[in-house]
């Protein structure tokens, strides 16, 4: 099934279910550079905390509830895409997450924006991982998507995560395999090309 590809990337490019272009949502001066934050009109989000910096959770909160994102929230029809029918992802609006490689700051994140996904940047599924999210209360995984398999997601899913996601998908071929694997989610460089991909296999299932 095809990802519901939400806005994340590197130096505020991403990919957004719908492929409308991205603008950067102006972040503070003393966090620039450590937070990814990008918007797709009212319709998507991804955020992504990438240092250990204190602080930095809170400040993304007050940010996102400063320029409107947490009244957004009220308006996403879906944040599982894990419950749809393949390829209805397509045109879902995810809403709002956040996203980071640090458990710590997401813990930090999860209690002041507890109506918020977060999503947990690993390197495989491990059962360590999974007993590690639960802990924390995350809601959706976040495996590098070279490593991921089938299965992986299959036990993701089995063990409550909502969604979930990859990410360092230099390729399309890597997308694909994203895709085959059963992810709602990627991250990539080239949104617009992604999601032309995305839209031929759609297309492509929809004519089997």
């Amino acid at each position: 099934r095809p990802a519901a590809l939400r806005p994340a990337t590197r130096q505020a490019s991403g990919v957004g279910n719908l492929g409308t272009k991205q603008q950067s949502l102006d972040n503070t001066q003393r966090n620039r550079n450590r937070v990814n934050t990008a918007r797709i009109g009212n319709q998507s989000q991804l955020s992504e905390l990438k240092s250990k910096q204190g602080g930095l959770a809170k400040a993304v909160a007050d940010e996102l509830a400063a320029t409107g994102w947490l009244l957004d929230l009220e308006n996403a029809h879906c944040n599982n895409t894990a419950a749809l029918s393949p390829f209805d992802s397509l045109t879902c609006l995810p809403g709002l997450t956040i996203t980071s490689f640090h458990i710590e700051q997401l813990k930090l994140s999860k209690k002041l924006l507890p109506n918020v996904v977060h999503g947990w940047l690993v390197q495989e599924v491990t059962q360590e991982v999974i007993q590690e999210a639960q802990a924390a209360g995350i809601t959706q995984l976040c495996p590098r998507a070279n490593a991921c398999t089938p299965d992986a997601v299959e036990t993701a899913r089995a063990a409550g995560f909502e969604t979930v996601r990859g990410w360092g998908i230099q390729s399309m071929e890597l997308l694909m395999h994203a895709i085959d694997c059963g992810m709602d989610g990627a991250t990539v460089n080239w949104p617009h090309a992604a999601v032309e991909a995305l839209a031929e296999k759609a297309a492509a299932h929809a004519k089997e």
